[in-house]
């Protein structure tokens, strides 16, 4: 969304397709492309890594919070997370299943 967002609100400049990314970009961009890509993805991680130290800071989790991403570049960025993160694809479509009472997908 933050990449459309910059694409939409801001003239001229191009959209970058993150789910596009199969690897996560290298961290100097040498064009506007790469760098937009850059900010999206390493911003998106560095979001998603504060909020998993402010859950275990809280206490709300006495185990390093594990997150599951889907979609988009879900697996680029839990490739960027490590081991906190999980790259499941069909998330969502095996959480309707379990709630319908129908075998996983």
């Amino acid at each position: 969304m933050s990449a459309r967002a910059l694409h939409e609100f801001t003239d001229l400049l191009p959209l970058v397709d993150v789910a596009e990314l199969t690897t996560p970009p290298p961290a100097l961009g040498t064009a506007t492309l790469p760098a937009m890509a850059v900010w999206a993805v390493l911003g998106c991680r560095r979001r998603y890594a504060t909020l998993i130290d402010q859950l275990q800071e809280a206490g709300s989790h006495p185990n390093r919070p594990q997150v599951f991403l889907t979609g988009g570049a879900g697996a680029s960025v839990a490739e960027l997370l490590g081991p906190d993160a999980r790259y499941v694809p069909n998330l969502t479509l095996t959480g309707i299943a379990l709630a319908a009472g129908t075998p996983s997908i």
